[in-house]
């Protein structure tokens, strides 16, 4: 049904991410446990809600910025549109994939806040499920931009910018730019 690149725009990545981010949000343990009774709690205290919190703002930061940086070209399938244009600017020029980055980071972040290790188990499966993704549709942007890709790719990091600093710093800019 959805052969070897997930569907003919990656329809199975999508449907993958969307049911994982939901169990990541409204799963079990949602709404029955308070942040003192954690659902089999494996990281208690200040620090993992505090550096949780921190995450999710960043990746809300970072993928805001990157789904502005791509405009029209933006699209849930891993599949570009037709009128695509290889985009480099912006949080671009820090990962390839900033959309994405952001939300595993937010992600991230949602789990550390919550603290069991349901929310990590299902993170790390949304990982799996965006790098499966990530890699579709490099593999299409290869395809269509050639050796201008291959280029890129080999400058830029796929998910974790080189310079986190200048990095946060033009998804702040990007955010105040859109208000």
């Amino acid at each position: 049904m959805f052969g070897t690149d997930g569907g003919g725009r990656g329809e199975l990545y999508v449907l993958l991410q969307i049911c994982l981010i939901i169990l990541l949000g409204f799963g079990p343990g949602v709404f029955h446990s308070s942040l003192q009774d954690r659902t089999y709690p494996i990281l208690q205290g200040d620090v993992p809600v505090f550096l949780g919190v921190i995450f999710c703002i960043f990746g809300v930061l970072m993928g805001k910025a990157g789904a502005t940086g791509l405009g029209s070209s933006l699209t849930p399938w891993p599949k570009p549109l037709p009128d695509n244009r290889l985009e480099t600017r912006g949080m671009f020029k820090h990962c390839r994939h900033p959309t994405y980055a952001g939300l595993l980071l937010s992600t991230f972040g949602y789990a550390l806040f919550v603290g069991t290790v349901l929310r990590l188990v299902l993170f790390a499966l949304l990982f799996i499920v965006i790098d499966f993704k990530t890699s579709r549709e490099e593999a299409w942007l290869l395809d269509r931009h050639k050796e201008d890709y291959e280029k890129y790719c080999k400058k830029i990091p796929r998910y974790i910018p080189l310079d986190p600093h200048a990095a946060i710093g033009d998804a702040w800019r990007s955010l105040w730019g859109q208000l």
